[in-house]
């Protein structure tokens, strides 16, 4: 199990676009987990559609909603998300009870609030999972196991072999 997450960790590292994948994964479980506890827990069914629209991982959104949940406790963000929702400028339909109004209106402060959050959460993750990946291979360098670093050598003497058989064949 430890080699096959190890294995999906490098594989996301050398990805074209890993970082962008990860950082919206990230922000896709950060922003949903703003929302999960006012719909009683209703929002997780939207997480692996969310994550296949948007062409993002699976687990990275895990992680972004379990690092939301430990850090900000979303239940603390209620009532943040209830003056959001009493900014905008919606009336109320004469059919619809106060009650389920105000409900509606906190659940969609509290979407803007987590779009918000996930967007920040993006370019955090962004600029560390680059960060890191810079980190790495400054290290894989500075030791010699980067390949493209190694390929210039392996070609000079390659190509001073060949030189050498030309000569010899001479």
């Amino acid at each position: 199990m430890r080699r096959k997450l190890k294995l999906s960790y490098l594989k996301l590292l050398r990805s074209k676009d890993g970082a962008s994948k990860v950082s919206r994964g990230f922000a896709v479980g950060f922003g949903l987990e703003i929302i999960i506890p006012y719909t009683a827990y209703l929002g997780y069914a939207l997480l692996i559609p969310l994550t296949r629209l948007f062409r993002t991982t699976f687990p990275s959104a895990l992680v972004g909603n379990v690092i939301c949940k430990v850090t900000f406790l979303p239940i603390i963000l209620v009532p943040f998300g209830h003056h959001i929702g009493r900014i905008l400028p919606i009336s109320r339909p004469r059919l619809m009870p106060r009650l389920i109004f105000i409900y509606l209106k906190t659940l969609l402060g509290l979407s803007m609030l987590g779009i918000m959050l996930g967007v920040i959460g993006f370019f955090v993750c962004y600029v560390l999972y680059e960060t890191n990946r810079k980190l790495r291979l400054r290290g894989r360098r500075r030791t010699g196991k980067d390949p493209k670093a190694a390929a210039p050598f392996a070609q000079n003497s390659i190509t001073s072999m060949s030189e050498t058989k030309a000569r010899a064949d001479k």
